[in-house]
């Protein structure tokens, strides 16, 4: 029996299988009416809330969700917002589907210069500048400067709003809009961010991933072995920084080193899957 040949590409094949005989770009957008909608209907909550009092009275009632779950749940979920957990993603993907890592990549670019441009713009304080110690339950770091928006929403909306949309089963879409949702709302969870932070930072998500999207459609350079080898260096460059990253959530290290860890790993055997000379079948 000859010996069985060390073949990466066939783990990275079985984890993210390439869609057979899609398109180059497979992504499908919403309607138009949804396209503008979501967006138009999360800054009329964040005005409503605005408004009045209702952001604090929100905040509050979302701040004291911790004490019926205990604190390390909404620590490992709030890290699931990220940045740097969202291109860990990269290499894997690209390996297998340069469409979606492609349109991830440039997401990620568009959405931290609109967080950062916007957060320099506003210089809103955080819960933890206005409150009274008394009022809030802080989880991992104490933040004051810089809420508006909330860039771990951004984060996680750009980046499930990007998958979602090459993924067209509706089952699968709405269980990202969901974990969308309580990823975003666990930063009020931990007193980092009001409602109206997190309201934003998933309106600007949604629109940063279309955007992404739509250029990616008209700049396909994502397909070719150049651009897939330098997002998996890319995901393993955030990897290694990830595992220790000072994100200040101590519940969460476990969940920290896990992701960097299996991100690191499935980055390699992609770069391997890229490189690794492929034999023929006689």
């Amino acid at each position: 029996m000859p010996a069985m040949a060390f073949r990466p590409h066939y783990i990275i094949s079985m984890l993210f299988p390439a869609r057979s005989g899609a398109p180059a770009y497979s992504a499908k957008f919403p309607p138009r009416a949804l396209v503008w909608g979501v967006p138009a209907g999360l800054l009329v909550l964040l005005l409503a809330l605005h408004a009045g009092s209702a952001n604090q009275a929100v905040f509050g009632w979302l701040n004291g969700l911790s004490r019926y779950t205990g604190d390390p749940v909404w620590a490992n979920i709030t890290l699931l917002g990220e940045g740097l957990l969202a291109f860990t993603l990269l290499g894997p993907i690209a390996g297998r589907r340069p469409d979606i890592a492609w349109s991830l990549l440039l997401a990620g670019l568009i959405a931290t210069l609109a967080v950062h441009g916007l957060k320099d713009l506003f210089a809103e304080p955080r819960p933890l500048a206005i409150l009274a110690p008394s009022q809030i339950h802080v989880i991992g770091p104490s933040l004051y400067g810089a809420s508006f928006p909330s860039g771990h929403a951004t984060a996680i909306a750009t980046l499930l709003t990007t998958i979602g949309l090459h993924i067209h089963d509706r089952r699968w879409q709405w269980l990202l809009v969901v974990v969308a949702v309580v990823v975003a709302a666990s930063r009020s969870v931990v007193g980092a961010h009001w409602p109206v932070d997190v309201l934003a930072g998933l309106a600007l998500g949604w629109l940063c991933a279309l955007a992404a999207v739509w250029l990616a459609q008209r700049v396909p350079l994502g397909q070719t072995r150049p651009w897939q080898t330098v997002a998996v260096v890319l995901s393993l460059w955030a990897a290694w920084v990830f595992w220790d990253a000072p994100t200040g959530q101590v519940h969460a290290l476990w969940l920290q080193r896990g992701v960097s860890l299996v991100g690191g790993t499935l980055g390699l055997l992609a770069l391997l899957n890229l490189w690794w000379p492929h034999r023929q079948p006689r």
